[in-house]
């Protein structure tokens, strides 16, 4: 439980801090808690406008919806049953900084997400602060593990295997390449430490060779990325009819030429009041089909560059190695040149010095940023295509 891996970590915090050692925190979830339940039915406390959860933010003293930033005032009564009890689950970033501000008063503990960082102002003044050593525990959600030039002495990972139990394909790839991204802030420059909190420690002591072993098998046999496509087609309308209708429409046509994996009602069933089905599907170049699919009432946005890949030169500016080894990987059957980029100054060095015809850009890249990037591969070549890569926020 939560409780009993932050006692046992606690030593190791209260060690490093008074070595004068820096700390960062990560874990999954923002706000203070992602769950208020009810203690006698059960009912969880929904956004009215959105199928999700309120999730607790205790400073403000209100529930927000993370997807449609709807807000409340915490309730004191169960609209369901009237219990006054609740059960608050899944702990977030600010009740982390909240226990670690009353267990260390005199230490700068600052956090590290979507609340706090609405800027690159923002952005930059925390990570300038970070690495002049005043702030001594960074603690945040997956904006902590991507791209960011800093070296700590202790790398605290809870609760990733939310990230690794999702209902997605790629669910191993994430968990296993933010425990990695996380890992490598701890020690750089000197002996770190790490240490995650799972039930499934075996998955996590794995090298990059053997999860893209075992992975690249396990993706061979369902046919899955990198070596077919999928594409996941959303209908969503303030009548729930509609939205089903029209699925059901695309999918008729659909399925006479193409592999549906499934269809039906989001896992999300509603976002900002408007109801949401979705269709699965697999295979590669099915853009015209889905392009002939559609109804008056569908919107379909084709794919914004039609690029040939065969015999060019593709500029890989990502500091992710199981992201590069997948990519590696999906690009081994065609005909096209490589170059490899861990951080955004050795991406423009590679761009100055090479011939490039494409740019995949993840756009926090560490030391000069891929908005830096960007910008001096645009004023120097325009026409090139740049497919950017951005950080997933859950």
């Amino acid at each position: 439980s939560f409780i009993e891996i932050f006692e046992e970590i606690l030593p190791k915090i209260d060690n490093t801090l008074q070595q004068n050692h820096q700390i960062i925190i990560f874990i999954p979830t923002r706000a203070n808690f992602k769950y208020m339940i009810c203690g006698e039915c059960g009912e969880t406390i929904k956004c009215p406008y959105c199928d999700v959860a309120m999730s607790i933010h205790t400073k403000q003293r209100v529930l927000k919806c993370h997807y449609c930033n709807y807000v409340s005032k915490i309730l004191e009564k169960c609209p369901n049953c009237n219990s006054t009890t609740f059960i608050n689950e899944r702990v977030g970033s600010s009740e982390i900084v909240e226990i670690l501000t009353q267990l260390f008063p005199n230490k700068k503990i600052e956090k590290f997400d979507r609340d706090i960082i609405t800027s690159k102002t923002k952005l930059d003044k925390i990570l300038k602060q970070f690495q002049k050593r005043e702030i001594d525990i960074l603690v945040g959600t997956q904006m902590i593990a991507k791209g960011h030039d800093y070296d700590v002495k202790l790398a605290i990972i809870l609760d990733i295997d939310f990230v690794l139990n999702m209902a997605d394909y790629r669910a191993r790839e994430r968990a296993l390449s933010l425990a990695i991204q996380v890992s490598g802030r701890a020690g750089r420059r000197e002996n770190g430490e790490v240490i995650i909190q799972t039930l499934q420690p075996q998955f996590f002591q794995q090298t990059y060779d053997e999860f893209i072993e075992e992975e690249l098998m396990f993706r061979k046999e369902l046919n899955y990325p990198p070596f077919s496509r999928l594409a996941k087609l959303e209908f969503s309308d303030k009548k729930a009819n509609i939205a089903e209708n029209e699925m059901f429409k695309v999918k008729n046509c659909l399925e006479k030429n193409i592999e549906i994996l499934g269809y039906g009602v989001s896992p999300i069933s509603k976002i900002s009041n408007k109801f949401r089905y979705q269709i699965l599907i697999k295979g590669v170049n099915f853009h015209k089909i889905i392009w002939s699919c559609k109804t008056k009432k569908t919107k379909v946005r084709p794919a914004k560059f039609n690029i040939n890949w065969e015999n060019k030169t593709i500029l890989v500016a990502e500091d992710d190695e199981i992201s590069l080894l997948l990519l590696e990987e999906m690009l081994s059957t065609t005909k096209i040149n490589v170059l490899k980029a861990e951080n955004g100054e050795d991406a423009l060095s590679l761009f100055n010095e090479n011939p490039v015809d494409i740019l995949l850009l993840d756009i926090q890249m560490p030391k000069k940023n891929g908005l830096a990037v960007l910008k001096e591969v645009k004023k120097q070549a325009p026409h090139i295509p740049v497919l950017i890569q951005t950080a997933y926020a859950l």
